[in-house]
């Protein structure tokens, strides 16, 4: 799930700077200040499209599977023996939490338990690390952008 939840964002990240190019280019090539009402439905259209809207339904179906999954875990810690697992609900709450408590518990009644943390922890941190080198990418492509558009005296 957390694969084809980052797939999604790709796709909508994507969407969205070509369209801040877009944006960026016709402000530049304008010769009075930029029509503020343009930008305002410039913005409107490039946010709420189909990109967006599937990054917002594979977010809830994340969300639900991991429940799901949550609440299957509980299950099989149960008929594994394990009194009083860690309840599948905290995962309304967050995936951090369930996952910390989940692993606490097992840890301390079964004495190993902590594979999830540390598969969630990676997939945490690589999520990170890609999210940081887009960020940057764009940025410096944004600027570079920005910087060909300023006239020169």
């Amino acid at each position: 799930m957390p694969i084809l939840s980052g797939l999604a964002s790709l796709i909508y990240l994507a969407q969205m700077t070509s369209g801040m190019s877009s944006l960026v280019r016709v402000i530049a090539t304008e010769n009075s200040a930029p029509d503020s009402h343009a930008i305002l439905q410039w913005e409107l259209t490039s946010v709420f499209t189909p990109a967006y809207f599937l990054l917002l339904l594979v977010g809830l179906a994340t969300y639900g599977v991991s429940v799901w999954f949550g609440y299957r875990d509980v299950r099989e810690l149960e008929a594994r023996g394990f009194v009083r697992p860690f309840h599948w609900a905290w995962l309304f709450l967050s995936a951090w939490v369930y996952v910390i408590g989940r692993t606490a518990v097992v840890s301390r009644r079964g004495g190993r338990g902590a594979a999830p943390l540390v598969v969630f922890l990676a997939i945490q941190a690589v999520s990170l690390i890609v999210g940081m080198v887009w960020m940057f990418t764009f940025m410096n492509q944004l600027m570079q952008m920005l910087v060909s558009q300023v006239p020169t005296a």
